[in-house]
C-alpha cells in the first residue's frame, strides 16, 4: 500500500483552517485528562491504519477513496470561506458538500466506540436474562478488521444521508475577529431543542434538528430543519411590526436585532450570519 499509514478521520485540510497563523500547529484540549497542549495537525484526529483492514487474507483500504472526496470538498469549502457566503452554491456543489458532511459524520473514532458500546449494552442485557450472547451470531464481538469492515460499509451507505441533508435550510455562520470557533475529533454535531419521551430527536431527518459543522476558526456550516425557518420568520415579522408600532417595547425585548437581521438575510441570500458570543459558546458545547 502506497497511501499514508497515519490516517486522519478529520481531514488535514480542515484542521489546517484552525491552526495558529502561518503554521501547522494548533492547540488541543484532551477531555479525557483535562490537558491542553500545542501540536502539529499530523498528530491529531488520526490513527495508524485506521481505514486499512485484512479480510480473508486480502488487504483492503478505503483511505484513497476518502482522499479523493476530500480534495473536491476542500475546494468548495475554500471558496465558501473566500466568498464569506454560500449564496453561490449550485445543486452540484451542495451535493458534493452533503456527501462530504455525511461521510464525516460516520468516519470518526466516535462512531466505532459508539457501536461497540451499544453492542456491549445489548450483550449485557442478554446476560441479565440468563442467556449467552455469544450464541447469537449478530451479537458476537468481531475482530478489529471486522470492525473496520463494518465502518467501511457504513461510510459506503452514507450516500443515503445526502437527500435529507440537501433538503435542509443551509446557513453560514461567522464568528467575528475577536471570537473563534472550534473543531473536535467528531466535528459534525447534531442538536435539537425538542424532546420526545419515547423517541430520539437527533436523527438527520427529525423535525427540529440542527446540524452544525465548523469549517474554519471563523465560519461554520449549519443545516437546519425547515421548521426553524418558519418559526424564525414568524418571530421576525412580529418583531418588525412591534418595532414600527411601539419602538420602546421592541427595544425591551431580549433579542439581538443585528443577529435577527443577519439571519433573515442569511437565509435569503446565503451571506454569512454574524454570531453573537452566546451563540459561539452554544456551538462549543456540542463539540
Amino acid at each position: 500500500m502506497t497511501h499514508p499509514q497515519k490516517q486522519h478521520y478529520v481531514p488535514q485540510f480542515l484542521l489546517r483552517n484552525f491552526t495558529l497563523s502561518g503554521s501547522d500547529q494548533l492547540y488541543v484540549y484532551d477531555k479525557s485528562n483535562d490537558r491542553t497542549y500545542k501540536t502539529n495537525i499530523t498528530n491529531v484526529a488520526a490513527e495508524r491504519e485506521f481505514y486499512d483492514f485484512r479480510i480473508d487474507g486480502i488487504d483492503l483500504t478505503i483511505e484513497p477513496s476518502l482522499g479523493k472526496i476530500e480534495v473536491v470538498a476542500a475546494s468548495e469549502i475554500d471558496e465558501i470561506i473566500l466568498r464569506r457566503s454560500i449564496g453561490h452554491l449550485s445543486l452540484e456543489k451542495k451535493t458534493i458538500l452533503s456527501l462530504f458532511i455525511a461521510i464525516q459524520m460516520v468516519r470518526t473514532r466516535h462512531v466505532r466506540v459508539s457501536m461497540d458500546a451499544m453492542l456491549d449494552q445489548v450483550r449485557e442485557k442478554i446476560r441479565s436474562w440468563g442467556q449467552d450472547p455469544d450464541q447469537v451470531p449478530q451479537l458476537r464481538k468481531g475482530s478489529e478488521d471486522e470492525d473496520k469492515l463494518s465502518t467501511a460499509r457504513i461510510i459506503q451507505n452514507a450516500v443515503s444521508f445526502v437527500p435529507p441533508l440537501m433538503d435542509k435550510v443551509w446557513l453560514l455562520f461567522r464568528a467575528d475577529d475577536e471570537g473563534s470557533l472550534y473543531i473536535s475529533d467528531n466535528p459534525v454535531t447534531l442538536h435539537n431543542e425538542r424532546t420526545d419521551p419515547l423517541l430520539g430527536t437527533l436523527g438527520i431527518a427529525v423535525e427540529g434538528i440542527e446540524i452544525n459543522f465548523p469549517i474554519s476558526r471563523h465560519f461554520s456550516l449549519a443545516l437546519y430543519c425547515h421548521s426553524h425557518r418558519q418559526s424564525f420568520l414568524e418571530d421576525y415579522e412580529k418583531y418588525k411590526l412591534l418595532q414600527r408600532t411601539n419602538p420602546a417595547s421592541a427595544a425591551r425585548i431580549d433579542v439581538d436585532p443585528f443577529f435577527m437581521e443577519g439571519l433573515y438575510y442569511g437565509m435569503d441570500n446565503g451571506r454569512a450570519v454574524p454570531l453573537p458570543a452566546a451563540s459561539i459558546l452554544h456551538l462549543l458545547n456540542f463539540q
